[in-house]
């Protein structure tokens, strides 16, 4: 069944709305799973936390209320910001902050995996200067 497991995993199809379709090479099945990209936000806050706090960047994370299926995480290095909005579809919009400049930008993305939403917040981490790894 593990050898199974990892011969579906192995074949998954990214689908709209950070679905995927998984297909057994063994069966007839297709199953659909949801990338739960909301944990993925949880649990990379959660390692990074102390790496930003020696580094002297705040890092923020709040739960929207029940229903709405969306974090916000922001890192707040004094002088420039970076926030992310993840909503469970995948969408995401992230605002970059040069607080000195008065400069705000906006970034629209579709995460449509774990290695997407990690690469917006290695971007979010470079521009905040902190160097929590």
């Amino acid at each position: 069944m593990a050898a199974s497991a990892r011969r579906i995993t192995r074949r998954a199809e990214v689908l709209a709305g950070g679905y995927h379709l998984l297909r057994c090479p063994d069966c007839e099945e297709e199953l659909e799973v949801v990338l739960d990209l909301l944990q993925h936000v949880r649990s990379w806050a959660a390692e990074k936390a102390p790496g930003f706090g020696s580094a002297g960047v705040v890092l923020t994370v709040t739960e929207w209320p029940e229903g709405t299926g969306a974090v916000q995480l922001e890192l707040d290095a004094d002088t420039r910001i970076a926030e992310i909005m993840v909503w469970a579809d995948g969408n995401a919009e992230i605002t970059f902050v040069d607080v000195t400049a008065g400069e705000i930008t906006p970034e629209h993305r579709d995460l449509r995996s774990e290695a997407d939403l990690l690469d917006a917040l290695s971007v979010m981490n470079k521009w905040t200067g902190a160097a929590a790894s």
